[in-house]
């Protein structure tokens, strides 16, 4: 009874862990250039980053990340701790420790990205005809005659 309740348990596990997507290969890698493209060649420590690291899938919802332009070319392109996040979401720090570079980049996740509407104005410019208004003044003139004194 024991043994089965023992299977059983580990049954669950790996059941759970399948359809997480657990049981992907994780393909070996040395930069890069040898992960598909949802995937980055992730170094879980600073040891992997001389050695080879593995191809995992770029971060979903709640994933640890790194921003897009953290990897090492040095190392390959390798990433160090956690992928960027995959399209429609952003890495974004979560806490903020005040003095450590180490926990602060602990506490990056991937988030979704917040809606974006983008308004487009369309200004269109009419050009009138130049028009001329003529304007025409009349003149009154008066003629005014001498007057002579009478006696």
């Amino acid at each position: 009874m024991r043994w089965m309740t023992i299977a059983a348990v580990l049954m669950a596990f790996v059941a759970v862990a399948y359809s997480r997507g657990g049981s992907r290969r994780r393909i070996r890698c040395q930069g890069a250039n040898d992960c598909a493209d949802d995937e980055c060649c992730l170094a879980r420590n600073t040891v992997h980053l001389i050695g080879t690291g593995r191809c995992t899938r770029l971060g979903s919802i709640g994933d640890r990340c790194n921003q897009m332009d953290a990897s090492i070319e040095v190392y390959g392109g390798k990433y160090l701790g956690g992928c960027p996040c995959r399209q429609g979401f952003s890495c974004q720090q979560t806490r903020r420790f005040r003095e450590s570079a180490y926990l602060n980049y602990r506490s990056q996740r991937c988030e979704r990205e917040a809606a974006t509407t983008t308004t487009t104005t369309t200004t269109t410019s009419t050009t009138a005809a130049p028009t001329t208004a003529s304007t025409t003044t009349t003149e009154a003139t008066t003629t005014t005659q001498p007057t002579t004194p009478q006696q």
